[in-house]
């Protein structure tokens, strides 16, 4: 990469560093989403961003970081001990067949960011079991049988199979307007959400659950208090 690269993306880094310092004096949250890869769950949140009304500079996604559950927390909490203009940070990761799943989660529960003037930082992990596609599953149905790999597939092959049985019978990872195909079914895929974690937690297992309707929610929330402050 030449200097003139350098110099250019050095830039573009540091003017968005600047419009979320403007983002803080706004009266809402600047959140930061971070997800394992740059198809699916970008795709979708950014979509939802987008019908929402909000912007880039106070909800900013990305999916720069690898495709693990530990490269997720490392690099939110990269981006924040770089720039904290963040309050909240939400780590958008899948259980899958990820051997770091567990060390992500004692990362994210155990590290204590601030902003920069001191104050906590929301740090979250937005888990998905066995992957996010069981939160787009869940708009079409409730569904607790447990997901498992075989030899010919993974345990996420297997929830986008069943996805493609029925909701969304053309999706692949990357699929664009994911959100408007699923959007008028949220309420009940939240609420199947709710359901399926009390269900596994009676239970005593994690699979299949989902805690996407979480970050959802708070986004409409968000969304909500920029209505009301005009």
């Amino acid at each position: 990469m030449g200097s003139d690269d350098l110099f250019r993306k050095r830039k573009e880094r540091t003017k968005a560093a600047l419009r979320r310092k403007k983002a803080r004096r706004d009266p809402l949250a600047v959140v930061l989403i971070v997800c394992e890869d740059e198809k699916a769950a970008p795709t979708y949140f950014a979509d939802l961003r987008d019908k929402l009304g909000l912007n880039a500079h106070n909800v900013v996604i990305t999916g720069e970081c690898g495709s693990s559950p530990d490269s997720v927390a490392r690099e939110a909490i990269r981006r924040v001990e770089q720039e904290p203009d963040f309050d909240r940070v939400y780590c958008v990761i899948d259980r899958d067949q990820h051997n770091d799943y567990d060390k992500a989660l004692n990362r994210i529960g155990s590290k204590r960011l601030r902003t920069r003037s001191g104050e906590p930082v929301l740090f979250k992990a937005v888990t998905s079991v066995p992957c996010f596609e069981y939160w787009l599953l869940l708009h079409a149905r409730y569904h607790t049988a447990p997901f498992h790999p075989t030899p010919s597939r993974s345990p996420c092959a297997a929830v986008i199979a069943e996805l493609k049985k029925g909701p969304i019978p053309e999706y692949e990872k990357g699929l664009q307007g994911v959100y408007d195909r699923t959007k008028s079914r949220l309420q009940q895929a939240i609420q199947n959400a709710k359901r399926a974690l009390k269900a596994a937690e009676a239970a005593g297992t994690n699979n299949p659950t989902t805690r996407v309707h979480e970050l959802v929610a708070a986004l409409f929330e968000l969304a909500e208090k920029k209505n009301k402050t005009g």
